[in-house]
């Protein structure tokens, strides 16, 4: 399952304090099922802002998204945690996890919101993290795994829904640069084989090189969006 993404003049003001802060300044952006793409830019240019607006976390001021031709605009509440549910993965800097939860019974965690029977989803989540390169890890809760495979087991639960898009915001921020080549490697793999659309904020220049296009963000508007050479 794959994905089109279009902004139309997306606008996202917000007060701090007495200012209004202009996140978001009209940004046009059309996105292809299947493609990666990166995102940067200086703190406070609006990629985090950006991000939650395509997964629907925050609503806009102005302008809308589309995703595969409907508008989030148009959807109550729950037909937005529906779309964020089934449609939509995301992997954030500080991984999310459940401290409690084993690396699987995380991994598992959406797929049990979905209402997937515990046999399946038991098989779902062993299979992701076998795919990112966890097996054997299954039964380890994220206070006995590192960093690079805390993001791993983010990375998995992301995708065992099978969401026509996945957004990253800063997914290497804590990373070393062996495991942060590690963990771009793999997200390249999946979209390759699977289709799936990656979108990504970051400041890395790693993850960009990995990307297929870049696009800049500079005060809430787009400067550059350009293909990446291989």
């Amino acid at each position: 399952m794959t994905a089109t993404v279009q902004c139309h003049d997306l606008v996202k003001r917000y007060k701090q304090g007495e200012t209004t802060v202009n996140a978001l300044k009209g940004v046009d952006l059309a996105v292809e099922a299947g493609e990666f793409v990166s995102i940067s830019g200086p703190s406070g240019s609006g990629k985090s802002t950006l991000l939650h607006i395509l997964g629907s976390l925050e609503r806009p001021t102005g302008g809308d998204v589309v995703l595969d031709g409907v508008a989030l605009s148009g959807l109550a509440k729950s037909e937005q945690a529906d779309l964020r549910l089934n449609r939509i993965g995301f992997v954030f800097q500080a991984y999310n996890l459940i401290p409690v939860l084993s690396a699987a019974e995380n991994t598992a965690f959406i797929l049990q919101l979905q209402g997937m029977n515990a046999r399946e989803r038991r098989r779902r989540a062993f299979e992701m993290l076998e795919r990112v390169g966890l097996a054997g890890m299954e039964d380890r809760r994220p206070g006995q795994l590192s960093g690079g495979q805390q993001q791993r087991v983010a990375v998995a639960r992301a995708l065992a829904s099978r969401p026509a898009i996945v957004l990253a915001d800063e997914p290497t921020a804590n990373l070393d640069s062996e495991n942060s080549d590690e963990l771009l490697t793999m997200m390249s793999e999946l979209n390759r084989e699977s289709g799936v659309t990656f979108i990504v904020a970051t400041h890395d220049p790693r993850v960009i090189a990995h990307t297929r296009r870049h696009l800049v963000l500079t005060d809430g508007r787009i400067e550059s969006d350009e293909s990446v050479a291989a």
